[in-house]
């Protein structure tokens, strides 16, 4: 991910979205404090909050129990939605050591941001896992991109939503899609999620 979030709209002009960080480290990336690109919140009448922005590390290994966030902003007192979440990305050479917490959520509003996606890779994965997890609260559909997807699995929760609209395609091999309480996944008219393997496992569907 290589965007900055998009900012926040109110009568007076718009908050900021979230910035973008790049860490590239050929051994270890050590981390025990905290690493933001949240998006800032609605400080005007009416003025919904920033989107995250994006945060991609690579490294040999990644380790310790520190914090990276890439969340939306919340809304002004008086109104407004919350900013989307953003992107994050962890790639590293070795199976991940890190404890501590990962989040790219949606901020609070009159309509809660939709949330970020989460994306790490090791080197067992020919492709990766992508998560989305909006913190318990159902918010704006997160919508793919135009480019196909190719992931080994995706983790929906927590309110989250992965919306798959027209011309959009994801594909999972083998399809291992997770939708633990509270998430969900809409494909619309025109939409692919497929995949390439015949054997299909769904922990929970509504």
């Amino acid at each position: 991910p290589v965007d900055l979030g998009s900012g926040g709209s109110h009568h007076s002009g718009s908050e900021r979205g979230g910035g973008r960080i790049h860490v590239e480290v050929g051994g270890t990336f050590h981390l025990d404090g905290v690493v933001s690109a949240n998006g800032k919140n609605g400080a005007y009448y009416a003025g919904g909050g920033g989107s995250g922005g994006s945060i991609w590390i690579e490294a040999g290994v990644i380790e310790g129990a520190g914090a990276l966030r890439a969340n939306g902003g919340n809304r002004n007192n008086y109104g407004g939605g919350g900013g989307g979440g953003g992107r994050i990305a962890l790639y590293c050479g070795e199976e991940g050591q890190f404890t501590g917490t990962i989040a790219a959520y949606g901020g609070s509003g009159h309509t809660y941001g939709g949330a970020g996606t989460v994306y790490h890779k090791t080197p067992s994965q020919e492709y990766g896992t992508l998560v989305l997890d909006n913190n318990g609260h159902a918010g704006t559909g997160t919508q793919t991109v135009p480019t196909p997807w190719h992931l080994d699995a995706v983790e929906i929760r927590d309110g989250a939503e992965l919306l798959v609209i027209d011309g959009h395609e994801v594909e999972i091999e083998p399809l291992e899609l997770v939708l633990p309480d509270g998430g969900g996944v809409r494909v619309r008219d025109g939409g692919v999620l497929r995949s390439a393997h015949s054997a299909y496992d769904f922990d929970r569907v509504d």
